[in-house]
């Protein structure tokens, strides 16, 4: 959907599909909820050009590249997941937030209660590498089984990469749990749980950024 439209999918299914699930295009907005977005060849929820999607008590689940990818554009795209299921990404990351183009404007991601399981590239992923900002919010949610747990990387000066988290599970993923690279900020107020990642090994990388209430 693009072009401002507005719309909401309720028990619903897609899936099978051959260039993805759902786009979100060109300041149009959409609400999921109790649905199942999976199996489609692509990325499950793709959202920009200052558009915004709500995720609720729904699964994004078995697609072939991002499970949700959300581009930053000028004025910024936005999605809320709450209450659900993002899991095995076949070729991706569960949910980006950011660029890899270099292009202005933002993205901005808020997860709560959800799960984010099983994706080999990552569980959740803010990037930019460019002037445009890219930001989320992780709270109450269970990371486990992906390559990093939760990771924010910016790779040029004055671009605004920053990811906070919150009362998290992050377990048994192959990578870090918790990376912070480049000009990236990954905050935390010290409640998450990061154990059991990184096949024991070192649970962070990089020197992390404290919030208030640590």
């Amino acid at each position: 959907m693009e072009g401002g439209a507005s719309g909401r999918l309720a028990d619903s299914s897609v899936t099978g599909n051959t260039l993805g699930g759902i786009g979100v295009l060109l300041f149009s907005d959409l609400t999921v909820t109790n649905s199942n977005i999976d199996l489609n060849r692509g990325p499950g929820i793709l959202v920009a050009a200052a558009s915004s999607v709500a995720v609720d008590h729904s699964s994004v689940s078995g697609n072939t590249a991002t499970g949700i990818s959300v581009v930053a554009f000028s004025p910024a795209s936005s999605v809320t997941v709450a209450d659900s299921l993002i899991a095995a990404t076949a070729d991706g990351v569960g949910i980006q937030v950011g660029t890899v183009f270099g292009g202005s404007g933002g993205a901005q991601v808020q997860v709560t209660r959800s799960t984010v399981t099983s994706n080999p590239l990552g569980g959740i992923k803010v990037y930019s590498n460019g002037p445009a900002y890219a930001t989320a919010a992780v709270s109450g949610s269970q990371v486990t089984q992906n390559g990093t747990g939760l990771s924010a990387e910016g790779t040029v000066v004055g671009g605004v990469t920053r990811l906070v988290a919150t009362g998290n599970v992050i377990t048994h993923n192959t990578s870090f749990g918790l990376s912070q690279l480049g000009y990236g900020v990954l905050a935390t107020r010290g409640d998450n749980t990061v154990t059991d990642n990184n096949g024991g090994g070192p649970q962070v990388e990089g020197a992390l950024t404290a919030v208030g209430g640590t």
